[in-house]
């Protein structure tokens, strides 16, 4: 009672956020990387753990290809995950997906060249994420060529896997499979509307709160190569809305990136014209009626070029009561050429643009590629991969850490702007259930010095 009459006795202020371009809180390299390895091409973060694919490493094949597991926070080595089977075929690794927020902790590693229903067939390998275990593998229902694992989701226990280059509704048309994780079984097929040859349908894949979105970057709806994307309910498996943005014309690969945190969702559109040829953009959705996405902010880089390739990847996460976006721009030439680059923005809760930031590698070399795969993290964090980063070997790779922006008012625990009897309210809620939020000096425990750094934040006030 006295710490809540002590916490409830403090006055209230503003706050903003900053924005402004900054270099990694560290870089990841694993000990034994070698030249070729493209360390770095796939990632995915969650609950401060992120899974890193290297499809071209050595072991136990060549170019068999490996996945890293690695806090990102400290940047600790957890564990390394290496194909479990002797199927032909290499780039295990290509893409991958980590649920660490669900009851059982999932890892899903795609190999999208595995042949055991044929050349280039594609399959999926599920692992435990806490342990490296393998469980089983998931094998593509539309045979070969079909890239079957190009792209992973992962929500709770369920999985959305697309096979881009499935030819069942036309040379390279391209499908879309919803799987339950805790037995394997498919649950839906996703196809598009009207399937088209070459359309790369399932290019792109996300899920969240039960929607699933698709992208479809070589559909036609404004010319060739303009891009399309797709809605769909997960639980159904029903198409619920087709979308493209509305200044969409050809060749903009629109869908080429999807990232989704209902009810926001973020689409790359590498190819974009609006900074010059290739420059790219990425457009934010609002999904609250799911059959009418209604767009809300088209991002391009402030300082982008043609060429560049803004939106190759994109991810979300929500924020108190904001979203951060992270965007790669793998071709941009930050001193040398195409050593990438990757924006991080914060969106209000409608999906308008509130602030940016340009991320840079420090040690940046050409052809790096930084940005070519992005993912958040904790509060804004961002890890990006820069596959062809040449600083240890020749296109071995490396991954860049950045830390999430410094909130300028940390006792703002509900995120309102206002200091008052809500945030001690979250704080003694936060501190009772020992949530990472209320350990204010850091230190992993949860006593007086918490309680005490709160009171000062509390005190200080918002700027």
């Amino acid at each position: 009672m006295k710490l809540v009459l002590m916490l409830m006795a403090i006055s209230t202020l503003t706050m903003s956020v900053p924005a402004g371009p900054v270099t990694e809180d560290f870089k990841i390299t694993p000990l034994d990387l070698a030249q070729d390895d493209r360390f770095g091409i796939s990632i995915d973060a969650d609950e401060g753990i992120a899974a890193i694919g290297s499809r071209l490493h050595d072991g136990p094949a060549l170019n068999s290809g490996a996945v890293y597991l690695y806090d990102t926070s400290t940047g600790a080595q957890l564990r390394k995950v290496l194909v479990p089977d002797s199927s032909q075929g290499s780039g295990f690794g290509n893409a991958v997906a980590i649920e660490m927020s669900s009851l059982t902790h999932y890892l899903l590693v795609g190999k999208e060249q595995d042949r055991d229903e044929g050349i280039d067939a594609g399959a999926v390998y599920v692992f435990h994420a806490d342990t490296g275990a393998f469980q089983y593998k998931i094998r593509t229902p539309d045979g070969g060529g079909s890239k079957f694992g190009a792209t992973i989701a992962i929500e709770d226990n369920i999985a959305v896997i697309g096979a881009p280059e499935s030819s069942v509704n036309g040379s390279r048309s391209g499908r879309a499979f919803i799987y339950d994780l805790s037995n394997g079984s498919l649950l839906h097929t996703l196809e598009a509307q009207t399937p088209q040859s070459n359309a790369l349908f399932g290019c792109s894949v996300d899920i969240s709160d039960g929607l699933v979105i698709v992208g479809a970057r070589r559909e036609t709806p404004n010319g060739p190569n303009s891009g399309s994307a797709y809605v769909f309910n997960a639980q159904s498996g029903l198409m619920l809305a087709r979308f493209t943005a509305p200044d969409n014309e050809m060749g903009d690969q629109f869908g080429n990136a999807i990232a989704i945190e209902f009810p926001i969702a973020i689409v790359g559109a590498l190819a974009e014209g609006e900074n010059g040829a290739n420059a790219g953009a990425a457009y934010v959705y609002c999904l609250d009626e799911p059959t009418k996405p209604m767009m809300t902010q088209k991002l391009i880089a402030p300082d982008g070029a043609p060429g560049d390739e803004f939106g190759v990847d994109v991810d979300l996460q929500p924020f108190k009561t904001t979203y951060f976006a992270v965007v790669g721009s793998w071709k941009s030439d930050v001193g040398e050429v195409d050593t990438g680059a990757a924006y991080r923005f914060e969106l209000l809760e409608d999906g308008s643009l509130f602030s940016f930031e340009k991320l840079i590698a420090s040690d940046a070399n050409e052809d790096a590629f930084l940005g070519q795969s992005v993912a958040l993290g904790f509060n804004g964090r961002v890890v990006t991969g820069a596959p062809d980063d040449n600083t240890n070997f020749l296109n071995a790779g490396a991954v860049f850490v950045y830390a999430g922006p410094p909130p300028l008012c940390p006792a703002d625990l509900n995120g309102d702007g206002t200091l008052n009897f809500f945030d001690v309210s979250a704080f003694l809620s936060a501190f009772q259930s020992q949530n990472p939020i209320a350990d204010f000096n850091g230190d992993g425990l949860f006593n007086f010095f918490d309680v005490s750094a709160f009171l000062i934040e509390y005190n200080a006030g918002c700027p």
